[in-house]
């Protein structure tokens, strides 16, 4: 069988997901993923519903499946856990954190998201402003980290200027990314708010964001991402990425 690539491996691994979240056995940071990405994607929502009902059939017939999560039901029905530490010190002045803060607060609840899901990203947002802790690779580019609870990864809200290319880079495992605001492209295609993009380990691609609004993402990987040209010694932050 020809190796998928591109968006048809995304669109498989996206199935994969979510046959694992409806099925209750994806850790805490893909789950936080797939969580924000249904409230705003009414096509994720409607294959969790399908992948629910083909385990329901299954479980009715008694086939031979994997033992499924007694905590299931109840894990589905949830948003997300508490958490939220940031690390790394920020480096703009304090003025300008808190006005960056509080234009991604407005933003964030602008998106129309709801329940715990935006009430652990705004409280991240606030914290990340209150104790100056937004990091930033460069004047373009700023995050804050979002505690999962799965220390096997990392997460952070990111905040990118319009018109912002990231070097090519690979990966070392999964990468997943969710867009909240603007556009991004890359060599796979075109993305917007509240597509969720999956790529893997050995995959090379060059993301640029669009030129009309700031982009605003959730960003999870499990390895560090591998710069692909000589501006990784000056973007060296994204052997931590």
């Amino acid at each position: 069988m020809a190796k998928l690539k591109g968006k048809q491996m995304s669109k498989e691994r996206s199935q994969e997901l979510f046959f694992e979240y409806a099925a209750g056995v994806l850790d805490d940071a893909r789950r936080f993923m797939i969580d924000a990405h249904l409230q705003m994607s009414e096509h994720g929502r409607a294959s969790v519903r399908v992948c629910e009902e083909v385990g329901g059939y299954l479980l009715v017939k008694d086939c031979a499946v994997a033992s499924m999560n007694p905590t299931a039901r109840d894990r589905m029905m949830d948003m997300i856990d508490h958490a939220l530490h940031q690390d790394a010190a920020m480096q703009a002045e304090e003025a300008q954190v808190a006005k960056q803060c509080m234009q991604t607060v407005d933003m964030l609840k602008a998106l129309g998201l709801s329940g715990a899901l935006v009430d652990h990203l705004e409280e991240s947002c606030r914290h990340a402003c209150h104790t100056k802790k937004w990091s930033g690779w460069n004047a373009r580019i700023r995050y804050f980290d979002v505690d999962t609870g799965c220390s096997a990864s990392r997460m952070r809200l990111v905040r990118i200027d319009a018109g912002t290319e990231i070097p090519p880079h690979s990966h070392r495992g999964e990468e997943m990314t969710l867009l909240l605001r603007g556009t991004m492209r890359d060599e796979y295609g075109v993305y917007g708010p509240g597509d969720l993009i999956i790529r893997h380990d050995g995959e090379i691609h060059s993301p640029i964001i669009g030129d009309d609004e700031d982009c605003v993402c959730l960003a999870l990987t499990y390895r560090p991402l591998k710069m692909k040209c000589m501006v990784r010694r000056v973007f060296n932050i994204f052997y931590r990425f």
